[in-house]
């Protein structure tokens, strides 16, 4: 909606762009199934003062579809003509793992009031208890463990 509201307050950048009407074109963007494209991409780089660079085929060097000299870059892939993925750098992942380490270790302290020491001892017990067992079983009693 961010969007719409930008695309409408700045008409005269891109309506040249749009086949239409450009009140039917907004209207449709409403729908949140509906499909996104350079114009749209366009306007979110101006807003957020991002350009963006977007992967299409693997081992072929990404287009950066917006050239308006941001600092910041937002990496997307473009897949089964018609979707768009986020792509994080890989340094994000090793710093997200800790966020999301530390976010569940404060939920079960402050929320559900639980000894994570208590958790972390369990868990190393039974994954000792695990190499120990070669044997799977379904049973019930082993899916509570």
């Amino acid at each position: 909606m961010a969007c719409i509201h930008y695309l409408r307050e700045n008409r005269e950048k891109f309506e040249a762009f749009i086949e239409g009407s450009f009140e039917e074109y907004l209207k449709r963007l409403e729908n949140p199934q509906e499909w996104v494209g350079q114009v749209e991409i366009s306007a979110l780089s101006l807003m957020y003062r991002k350009d963006f660079i977007i992967y299409q085929e693997p081992n072929v060097s990404p287009s950066q579809v917006t050239e308006n000299n941001f600092p910041e870059k937002v990496l997307l892939c473009f897949s089964n003509g018609n979707h768009y993925d986020i792509v994080y750098p890989i340094k994000y992942k090793d710093s997200s793992a800790m966020c999301q380490s530390l976010l569940y270790e404060l939920l079960y302290e402050k929320v559900f009031k639980t000894d994570v020491s208590k958790i972390m001892m369990g868990l190393d017990t039974s994954e000792v208890a695990d190499e120990n067992n070669s044997e799977i079983s379904d049973s019930e009693d082993d899916s509570c463990k």
